[in-house]
């Protein structure tokens, strides 16, 4: 495949993949308001926001360093797939490490009792953030593989 063709069929697809992350919660959120009602959409939002803290922490830039350095590597197989897998056991430990820092939080501020079992399911996104393919996918330029990743 051609570098001009690939980098368009990289942009389209990789719009594409924008737009559906915009449009499905514009489609879901009315049906969601109206289940949870205002009680249950506050205990989401700050359940959310908590363990959004401790993912950005478990991030640590990992995922830009990877499409970064990979970048070298994205024509020589061998030494990519060796350097995905050192990205993903950094990525890992820094997920134990976030994990840990969620657990000792909620068993040292009394006052987020009320909203354990919420943080604990949200906490689920620290797992799978962590086993997201994006910054495997991203350096070797097969965006096409990324919006249909999920539906296999």
């Amino acid at each position: 495949m051609k570098t001009g063709k690939s980098l368009t069929v990289n942009a389209l697809l990789n719009g594409l993949r924008s737009i559906i992350n915009l449009l499905f919660p514009l489609i879901t959120l009315p049906y969601v308001l109206r289940v949870l009602s205002v009680d249950g959409i506050g205990i989401y939002n700050f359940s959310n926001t908590y363990v959004n803290y401790f993912l950005l922490l478990a991030g640590l830039g990992v995922a830009t360093y990877a499409v970064r350095e990979g970048a070298k590597y994205r024509d020589d197989q061998a030494k990519i797939g060796e350097f995905a897998s050192q990205v993903f056991t950094i990525n890992m430990i820094a997920t134990l490490g976030a994990y840990l820092l969620l657990i000792l939080s909620l068993l040292i501020f009394g006052n987020l009792h009320n909203y354990v079992s919420c943080i604990l399911i949200f906490s689920l996104q620290l797992f799978f953030t962590t086993l997201g393919t994006d910054m495997r996918i991203s350096p070797t330029s097969r965006l096409e593989v990324l919006p249909f990743r999920f539906y296999r």
